[in-house]
């Protein structure tokens, strides 16, 4: 009956729950099964996706919906003492958004802060390519874990006894503060590349987590008044942030 009533859906709206384990081959496994799960649909127009994805489910969205995608959803789903790389998303990513979603018109996804390097910027140039994005909300990842080496979409789970460093601690603080001149700053990067982008909400996600379950708690609330929360719009001719 599901697979009937599929072709005729264009919204959808999806929970993918992390399976609770450590074992790889489990992680993998859930994006594996969360793939297949979007392909039923006939192409959507609305996706929205909180919880665990990776590589495959991403490559789906991107062929089968990608060019009939006007709105997209990417939200991750933060548990305890456990990190993942599943939807931070680098500038190559958002170039392959760009050109397999070129009707987007609103998106909300996870991208990286790194302290507004090149890296950073080439992700808010990337977004530009989406011609027809008009409303962004950005999740801006402020993870201080080096996950460099960890198989893309598959969780870290990490114990208590972490060991947390001064250096943590500054670049957590570094990337948690977004001002109202960095934020207009990154909609000029976007609308460099498309100047009808009309909104921008940026919002500061995991600064303070440091994988150890005592001390994470402490810092989020202290970083929490570092990175609010801001959106940008147009008023006349001037960018304003509020």
């Amino acid at each position: 009956m599901v697979a009937g009533l599929a072709p005729n859906l264009t919204s959808v709206s999806m929970w993918s729950m992390h399976p609770g384990s450590e074992e790889r081959d489990e992680q993998i496994h859930m994006d594996g099964v969360t793939g297949p799960l979007l392909e039923a649909p006939g192409p959507l127009e609305d996706l929205s996706l909180t919880g665990f994805c990776a590589n495959a489910t991403v490559n789906t969205i991107l062929d089968r919906h990608g060019r009939f995608l006007d709105k997209l959803r990417l939200r991750p789903a933060c548990e305890y003492d456990m990190a993942t790389t599943q939807y931070v998303l680098p500038h190559h990513r958002i170039e392959a958004i760009a050109q397999g979603c070129p009707d987007l018109a609103q998106v909300e996804l996870l991208v990286p802060r790194t302290q507004g390097d090149e890296r950073e910027v080439a992700i808010y140039s990337a977004l530009g390519q989406l011609k027809r994005l008009r409303r962004a909300s950005l999740l801006l990842d402020c993870l201080t874990l080096d996950l460099s080496n960890a198989e893309p979409g598959v969780a870290a789970w990490l114990g208590p006894n972490k060991n947390v460093a001064t250096e943590d601690i500054r670049d957590a603080f570094i990337n948690a503060a977004v001002d109202s001149c960095l934020a207009i700053s990154i909609f000029r990067i976007i609308s460099a590349g498309n100047p009808d982008i009309k909104r921008l909400k940026l919002e500061v996600y995991g600064a303070g987590v440091f994988g150890s379950g005592c001390f994470g708690v402490y810092m989020q609330d202290i970083t929490q008044w570092i990175g609010r929360s801001w959106v940008c719009m147009r008023n006349g001719g001037e960018v304003v942030a509020i």
